[in-house]
């Protein structure tokens, strides 16, 4: 079997356990939204009740901060492995591969950071414009989850493309949500980081295995004390993962994290984060105001940055190109669906009790609906007409 043959099946693989990501995430918020709607008192005093004193101070001192920020790390653990052997023996260790869907990324970030902070403005509606970050991530499980509806309509080299970019859009999210409140950084603290990242250099080759493990809690708790968000360790680590001399046995590690993420910590943060207090939202003019204008930034931001951006890079060398104008939008959209990292964005901004968060919930499901349904219809009609031509 070749490498490329290998390279395929891991990717299919991914494919399918990213697929399934997307399922349990659904899962865990059709049973937030109904659990929410049914005892919204208990809902959320289950989850926000405190634990220990002693434990706010590594933010985790709730269900919800365990989950969000102790969990959720496996999940972003599980992204930065992707996306590190994606580079080192993957299809991006062409780097014109990898740079297209990594601008791409920027692009749709700024797009949706730009349009929020100008739709704020212009409405005079305070509460977007300081939820800048909110639309900006894009959902990996939810994204390759509705991709693969239509996988057989699209090449190959699309999926990569989105995988590409919406890993590199996570991990630059969570970096901007790390750094979004820099009043509260300790710099101190972040001194040690790249120390925690580097432990135990001398056993990589041998014990690869239990020294990430190891620096993964070691960061985490470096970031915890920095006031940084600290699920940002497990991208940290798993992007600087030494892939190559011990490929077989990140690549079974990696297997294990998404599994672990798939049917632990991505359905319990949907669990935790997507219940809403529908007696704290009001739908007065402002409300629908503040819905309609996140949601418009959500969705235009993302598909009017990411394409401008590839036409651009593209258009000296087309046959960089993923795909089809047509096939672009629609990847585009896509990568509107979802709600991990805009939901950890929303907490900060508004905090997880407020009735502006339990308004970005609303917004973001929606959203995720309509980019979804609008996304795969797309590629699945570029598709079919694709198949058409070549018949």
């Amino acid at each position: 079997m070749t490498s490329r043959d290998v390279n395929s099946r891991s990717f299919s693989e991914l494919l399918r356990a990213e697929a399934a990501g997307g399922v349990t995430l659904s899962i865990g918020m059709l049973i937030a939204v109904t659990w929410s709607a049914v005892t919204p008192s208990g809902y959320h005093a289950f989850w926000h009740h405190p634990l220990s004193d002693s434990l706010n101070r590594w933010h985790i001192g709730t269900p919800h901060e365990i989950v969000a920020n102790g969990l959720l790390t496996i999940f972003f653990f599980g992204v930065g492995l992707e996306l590190a052997r994606e580079l080192r023996e993957g299809h991006l260790t062409n780097r014109q591969h990898a740079v297209l869907p990594a601008v791409a990324a920027v692009g749709g970030m700024a797009g949706t950071a730009i349009l929020t902070v100008a739709l704020g403005l212009i409405s005079s509606t305070p509460a977007l414009t300081r939820g800048w970050g909110v639309p900006m991530a894009t959902d990996i499980a939810f994204a390759l989850g509705a991709l693969a509806l239509v996988a057989r309509r699209i090449p190959r080299e699309l999926r990569i493309f989105l995988l590409t970019l919406a890993i590199v859009d996570d991990v630059l999210s969570v970096i901007a949500l790390a750094f979004s409140n820099p009043a509260v950084v300790r710099p101190l603290f972040l001194a040690l980081l790249p120390a925690s990242m580097l432990l135990l250099s001398f056993h990589r080759q041998r014990y690869v295995v239990a020294t990430l493990c190891i620096r993964v809690v070691a960061t985490w708790l470096v970031l915890a004390a920095a006031n940084v968000e600290p699920c940002l360790a497990g991208a940290l680590v798993g992007i600087t993962a030494p892939f190559g001399g011990r490929a077989q046995v990140l690549q079974r590690l990696e297997a294990r994290v998404v599994d672990a993420s798939t049917w632990i910590a991505l359905p319990l943060f949907a669990l935790t984060a997507c219940g809403i207090d529908w007696r704290t939202i009001r739908w007065t003019t402002s409300t629908v105001t503040f819905v309609a204008l996140l949601g418009t930034a959500r969705l235009a931001g993302k598909i009017v940055g990411i394409v401008a951006v590839v036409t651009w890079m593209t258009r000296r060398n087309p046959q960089l190109a993923p795909g089809t104008r047509g096939q672009l939008i629609g990847l585009a959209a896509l990568c509107a669906v979802g709600f991990t990292v805009p939901l950890l964005f929303a907490s900060q901004a508004y905090g997880s009790s407020s009735a502006d968060y339990f308004q970005t919930t609303v917004t973001l499901l929606t959203v995720s609906i309509v980019a979804g349904i609008a996304g795969c219809t797309t590629l699945w009609l570029q598709g079919r007409h694709s198949q058409q031509r070549t018949s």
